[in-house]
């Protein structure tokens, strides 16, 4: 977890409770490689009235410290490998501008984006969800013949002709399920890039894509492939479900939470 914090201790105590009333943002961003540059503004975007120290910090450690110029610009050079090469995590900070008297400070939320990792949060994912959901579905619909799942899953392309195709259509079905699985850590993945709930709140939300994707599936690719139709009993369906929870969406949201760190 990498936080961004900074103060300023302001000359006079008038203009210190000004600032305490207005509101504070920090933009930041990569620059360069083994860089991150930002700017704080406050009220409607205006400069701050005095330099300000930015505090880079992880997990609690302080990494180094930067003061801002009179456009409140910043820019730290030089981040360690573990900073600078660890893929594009949001985490949460905090910046705070102090008084000379030690008054209270003012707080307000900054976001630090660092390289991201995407291959490696896809693809683990991607073959962590193949290789459970597959499992799964074989020990429960088809533990004596197993080869019937990946034949199931090629019917969605081949139709009932699957069934005859022997091991060269539960290879291909093979392929689809695990295109299907990083297909879905993709999006995922994509999607942490755009909210950071999705790394902050990764059980939760891993739990919640598990059932956007099982009925994302069920509701709108299975009724449009060639698979063949049928009714399945209910306590099939609820056990799907609950199973796309933790062997669908938590074990991606795991892996991409895991390398935006």
């Amino acid at each position: 977890m990498i936080g961004a914090c900074g103060h300023s201790y302001l000359r006079q105590p008038i203009l210190s409770l000004a600032l305490l009333t207005c509101v504070a943002t920090l933009a930041i961003g990569q620059v360069e490689n083994g860089a991150i540059a930002g700017q704080i503004t406050i009220a409607r975007g205006s400069f701050p009235p005095d330099r300000i120290e930015v505090t880079l910090q992880t997990r609690g450690i302080v990494v180094t410290q930067v003061w801002t110029d009179n456009e409140g610009k910043f820019v730290f050079h030089d981040l360690p490998p573990n900073l600078a090469d660890h893929g594009e995590g949001i985490a949460r900070g905090e910046c705070r501008i102090l008084s000379m008297a030690d008054s209270p400070s003012t707080g307000f939320p900054a976001s630090l984006s660092v390289p991201s990792r995407p291959i490696p949060a896809v693809v683990v994912g991607g073959l962590a969800v193949g290789v459970l959901d597959l499992t799964y579905a074989i020990l429960v619909y088809s533990p004596a013949k197993p080869i019937l799942i990946p034949q199931t899953i090629a019917s969605g392309v081949l139709g009932m002709k699957s069934y005859s195709g022997g091991g060269q259509t539960a290879a291909l079905g093979v392929v689809l399920h695990f295109v299907i699985a990083l297909s879905a850590a993709a999006v995922y993945y994509l999607a942490s890039r755009k909210v950071a709930f999705l790394l902050e709140r990764t059980v939760l939300s891993g739990l919640i894509y598990g059932a956007l994707v099982y009925l994302f599936m069920h509701v709108i690719v299975l009724p449009l492939s060639a698979v063949p139709k049928g009714d399945m009993p209910f306590i099939y369906q609820a056990c799907e479900f609950v199973e796309h929870w933790f062997c669908v969406g938590l074990p991606i949201a795991l892996s991409v939470r895991h390398y935006s760190r």
